[in-house]
């Protein structure tokens, strides 16, 4: 009997939903339009691509340079050698190849096995030197 009157319960919410979002939707607060919408491409300029305070591989008149973006000025890149913050450079966007460049990303499964072994290494020295 009890599984009887659950069901019953379950019926008549399932019922009360459907009429909430009927009411809704002639209300005009819910779309009932079931078509997703497209997907757009955002197509990046150079300006979106170069970020500041990042490391770069970039190719200017077919010499690669590798940088650190420090700023941009209207429609020039200012940036400096990486390790060399003293020597600024500046290039205007068109003069950088857009299709050549590559950013510097952090790898964690290099940063993983130096770890590893630094800690394997400090544990044999410690090993050695209580023996």
């Amino acid at each position: 009997m009890a599984a009887v009157a659950a069901s019953d319960n379950s019926v008549m919410q399932n019922q009360a939903q459907k009429s909430q979002l009927q009411n809704a939707t002639a209300a005009g607060k819910v779309k009932s339009d079931p078509v997703s919408p497209k997907k757009t491409t955002k197509i990046l300029s150079i300006k979106d691509k170069l970020e500041p305070a990042k490391i770069y591989k970039i190719k200017v008149a077919d010499k690669r340079y590798k940088v650190q973006v420090d700023q941009w000025e209207s429609d020039s890149l200012v940036v400096h050698p990486v390790h060399k913050p003293e020597k600024k450079m500046k290039f205007h966007k068109n003069q950088i190849e857009e299709d050549a460049i590559l950013e510097k990303r952090f790898s964690q499964p290099i940063s993983d096995i130096l770890t590893v072994t630094a800690y394997a290494g400090i544990a044999v020295l410690i090993a050695v030197l209580a023996f």
